[in-house]
């Protein structure tokens, strides 16, 4: 068979149309297959003449498929009447994707396809969803991006189509790239999904490990952005530092309180009237504010600053004028600018679909951006959010006041009020006075309104409920209802352009809301506006874990919640699992008492010591996030992409792994003092004290103490973890202090590791050969490192290396550097013999000189 083929598909017209009420069937269509890579397949459903949407090139580029590929780990293979076809994986002969027999209609608004499933599967992704990482077998997952605050169950801020399969122990993925909503039923011993635009277009990769299955979808949609050092310290945010005197405020209690913290985030606060691009004239004067910016600077400490997409409306305010000159705002359907109400009163919202908007939102950015030099870039409300259901219309006039929440508020609480003001009921009424004609309007009720009510908000709400309508349209009448889920990713994308532009020697670092496939070429998440409750702590957990099959893995929850009061004990349990998120931010609401570390004064301890083993990890935490960015590994992993064949590990979402060797096992219930966990195969270490927890050749749930202090961390036997040698106050001050190794020896008494080194900040692809990839490979006492060392600023040497799990000490320890060897004094060596823990300390290696040798004379 060939490896790219087309086929023309004639559906038969069976004895009635099934589902009339949906529409009718288009029953011309083609089949695109192309045998991509060895491990990759795509198969495209669509309409003969190509007419129908499709996601363009432009907003998310894909891999191309390889023309030099002979061998292909799959077979295809289909059936025309009735219409299906299968993917075979030809190692194990194992059927990954099955339509044959299955029901197949494709209609203008409803598409419905479905591929069989084995009993007991174990299907992960879907979503953005709140809730467990395995999927549940009779529930249905919807595919829509919606501002609501982390109801369970629901679909929230991102549209990611993905999903991968654990089928006995061995991995496959399946992607539909597709915009449209949708939902995903998994139920009756099949997926099936019901899909109400667009074409199929289906990617599929065989793996056969779950790693593998990541790296070939990051491989299609883009790798993740490298990110910056700085990103992994510790951020402090909250909506409510409404004046530059509560910022230095809180710096300075960070700073008395020495608790690591590099970042300093601001909300709308500093905005004039919540005013996208201005700062508030009274509470932080450009001035000023740039002076507590440089301060922060001088600190080595950054400063995030949130943007909004919506533009208020307001003449002679410049980036509404310049919009409207150039027309650069979404239509609603009479052509007229689509206007929502969001924070700042009524607002229009940029069309990313137009060819002018790029130098628009660059030079927007260009102009705020030097009065103050702000370093990071936070995106939110960009599903598009608005406090309406649909368009203003005629009422814009009377919703022009500022609406924050009060007293016990949430956000949701406050829009809820606002949209039963102001009805979408009343914005038909008003379409109607403006003699909208009757075509129009019967397309609004076919897009605003389809056949087939997908289950938004898990009520089937209509498309158009606290956004855009669904007939409003971009440049070259693009509707938001083909585009609807790209508004965020496109934003984002649209944003790290701005920045390259600007600062091309700086990597940008942005922070969006809402994300699609490949968002994380371009931005971090976090897991929006979750509650100060034990439920959200936990499902903070599988959330992370989603993201990093999504291949966005700076990803992070709002430690501590972001509605509610938290209480002591949850942010103590919520800062030592935080320490371990790979974006680790404290923020909360407006109306809310502070939560800040220092709050309490048991957490203000707790929260320093464990951000404390946070910054020294994190040489280790940037290596693994190089991996991800030259390879798609990553960074976080459930226990069953350690252990895929083993079923005691397929339903684990409450552990996890950071990289390939430490096990994170937290606390996630009240008055806990012990915590029941999982441990894979091997030999485990705790990772402070060397003591073996158990080794053996067969995984083990084990309960352990977990006093309040305390969440467990241990190292698996085989690895090398690179460390700081001791944590300060910024991840800059931290770079200084060197690095040190952990060598956690398996029952071979072997181990190997990597660690990767540069500026932290240099674009990855200006750095050339300005970095250094160190590979490490211990068994027993002998330690070798070998690789490239061409970065020679900050902490390249190593001065102290701790052994778990040696067997013996003696004789002399030598270092040798290339011809040069360096005796070890016996006053720089601790040997623990009861628990084999062996610390070298002086050592002083530089690594400007290359390669060392760490063994017995």
């Amino acid at each position: 068979m060939s490896s790219n083929y087309d086929i023309k598909l004639n559906i038969p017209k069976n004895n009635k149309n099934i589902i009339p009420e949906f529409g009718a069937d288009i029953n011309d269509l083609s089949l695109t297959v192309e045998y991509q890579t060895p491990y990759r397949i795509r198969v495209c459903i669509s309409d003969v003449e190509e007419k129908r949407w499709r996601i363009p090139d432009s907003v998310v580029p894909l891999d191309k498929a390889r023309s030099d590929v002979k061998e292909f780990n799959y077979d295809f293979g289909y059936e025309n009447n009735p219409f299906g076809f299968y993917v075979n994986r030809k190692s194990d002969g194992e059927k990954v994707f099955d339509t044959i027999s299955e029901r197949f209609i494709f209609k203008d608004q409803y598409i419905e396809i479905s591929t069989k499933l084995p009993k007991k599967s174990n299907i992960y992704g879907l979503g953005e969803i709140t809730g467990p990482l395995k999927r549940e077998e009779g529930k249905r997952t919807t595919i829509w991006t919606r501002d609501a605050p982390c109801p369970v169950g629901e679909n929230v801020y991102g549209a990611h189509p993905f999903y991968m399969e654990l089928r006995k122990g061995k991995a496959h993925g399946v992607f539909l790239f597709n915009s449209n909503g949708m939902d995903i039923l998994y139920e009756d011993g099949k997926l099936t999904y019901k899909v109400i635009g667009g074409i199929l277009d289906f990617y599929i990769f065989l793996g056969p490990s779950p790693i593998e299955v990541v790296e070939q979808y990051s491989e299609l949609i883009g790798y993740p952005c490298l990110i910056p050092y700085w990103s992994l310290g510790f951020h402090q945010c909250r909506w409510g530092y409404n004046t530059i005197l509560k910022l230095e405020d809180m710096v300075d209690q960070y700073k008395e309180a020495k608790i690591p913290m590099d970042v300093v985030w601001i909300d709308i606060d500093y905005m004039d009237s919540y005013k996208l691009f201005t700062y508030d004239p009274t509470r932080f004067p450009v001035d000023k504010f740039s002076e507590f910016v440089a301060k922060l600077h001088q600190n080595h400490q950054k400063f995030v600053a949130i943007v909004d997409p919506g533009v208020k409306v307001e003449k002679g305010y410049k980036p509404y004028d310049e919009g409207v000159e150039k027309n650069l705002f979404i239509k609603r359907a009479d052509g007229k600018d689509y206007m929502g109400k969001v924070w700042p009163g009524i607002t229009v919202f940029p069309d990313w679909f137009h060819p002018e908007v790029e130098q628009y939102w660059t030079e927007s950015f260009r102009h705020w951006l030097s009065q103050v030099p702000i370093d990071g870039i936070w995106i939110d409300m960009n599903e598009i959010a608005s406090f309406i259901d649909g368009d203003l219309g005629n009422l814009s006039h009377q919703v022009n006041e500022v609406f924050i929440p009060t007293g016990d508020q949430t956000v949701d609480d406050m829009a809820n009020t606002v949209v039963n003001r102001f009805s979408i009921t009343q914005t038909i009424k008003n379409l109607f006075s403006k003699l909208v004609c009757i075509i129009t309007f019967k397309k609004y009720l076919s897009v605003n309104n389809p056949p087939y009510a997908i289950n938004n908000a898990g009520i089937e709400a209509p498309l158009f409920t606290r956004t855009s309508p669904m007939d409003a349209f971009h440049h070259t009448g693009i509707t938001e209802y083909n585009a609807h889920n790209l508004f965020g990713h496109m934003e984002a994308s649209m944003t790290h352009r701005a920045l390259r532009t600007i600062r091309p020697e700086k990597r940008p670092f942005i922070l969006s809301r809402s994300t699609f496939p490949s968002s994380g070429r371009y931005t971090a998440h976090w897991l929006g506006d979750n509650y100060s409750q034990w439920d959200n702590l936990i499902h903070s957990i599988p959330g992370m874990l989603a993201f990093q099959l999504f291949s966005i893995p700076l990803v992070g929850a709002d430690i501590c919640g972001f509605n509610g009061k938290c209480e002591e004990e949850l942010a103590i349990r919520w800062i030592q699992l935080g320490a371990f998120y790979p974006f680790s931010r404290n923020h909360n609401m407006i109306n809310m008492p502070g939560q800040e570390c220092y709050q309490w004064e048991k957490v203000k301890q707790i929260s320093k010591n464990w951000l404390e083993v946070r910054y020294t990890l994190l040489p280790y935490w940037y290596t693994t996030f190089y991996h991800a960015a030259i390879k798609g590994t990553p960074v976080l992993r459930p226990l069953w992409f350690m252990e895929p064949e083993n079923e005691d590990t397929w339903n684990i979402d409450q552990q996890f792994l950071v990289g390939e060797g430490l096990l994170i096992t937290p606390v996630t219930t009240e008055k806990a003092i012990k915590v029941k966990g999982y441990y894979p195969s091997g030999i485990w270490y705790d990772f402070f004290t060397g003591v073996k927890l158990l080794q053996g050749d067969k995984g083990q749930w084990k309960e352990i103490d977990a006093p309040l202090e305390i969440i467990p961390v241990h190292i698996h036997g085989g690895k090398i973890i690179p460390l700081h040698c001791r944590a300060s106050l910024t991840t800059f001050e931290s770079r200084a202090n060197g690095i040190k190794l952990l060598v956690a020896l398996d029952k071979e008494g072997k181990a190997k590791g990597g660690l990767y080194l540069d500026d932290g900040e240099t674009p990855l692809e200006q750095i050339k050969d300005k970095y250094t990839f160190i590979n490490f490979i211990a068994e027993d006492f002998a330690l070798k490192c070998n690789g490239i060392f061409g970065y020679e600023d900050q902490g390249t040497f190593i001065d102290e290396i701790i052994i778990f799990g040696t067997s013996k000490y003696e004789g002399q320890l030598i270092v040798k550097i290339g011809e040069n060897e360096k005796s070890i004094e016996k006053e720089n060596i601790e040997w623990e013999k009861d628990i084999g823990k062996l610390a070298i300390k002086g050592l002083g290696i530089d690594l400007k000189n290359g390669g060392f040798t760490l063994s017995y004379k």
